[in-house]
C-alpha cells in the first residue's frame, strides 16, 4: 500500500501511509479475534490499540529481513507492556 500510494516518506522506504495501512490491518485482525473468543472489548481496549501500535513501531527498526524482525520486536515490545 504504501509503495503505491505512499508520497510523503517517514524514512527511506517507509510512507506515512504505509504506516497507517500496517496499523489498521493489525487494529482489524486484533478486533476479529477478540470477536472469535468472545473477549470483553473493555478489558482488552488498552492491548487493542497499541498492539498494532507497537508493531507499527517495530516496522522502523527492521534488521534485516521485516518478515523475522517485526514479529519478534513486535513481542518483545508487547511482553514489555503486559508487565505494566
Amino acid at each position: 500500500m504504501g509503495k503505491k500510494y505512499g508520497k510523503t516518506m517517514i524514512t527511506k522506504n517507509k510512507s506515512y501511509i504505509g504506516c497507517i495501512s500496517f496499523y489498521l490491518v493489525c487494529l482489524t485482525v486484533n478486533l476479529v479475534y477478540l470477536n472469535i473468543v468472545n473477549s470483553d472489548f473493555l478489558n482488552n481496549m488498552f492491548f487493542l490499540l497499541i498492539s498494532p501500535l507497537v508493531g507499527a513501531i517495530s516496522e522502523f527498526i527492521v534488521i534485516k529481513d521485516d518478515n523475522l524482525s517485526i514479529p519478534i520486536i513486535s513481542a518483545i515490545g508487547l511482553t514489555i507492556l503486559a508487565g505494566f
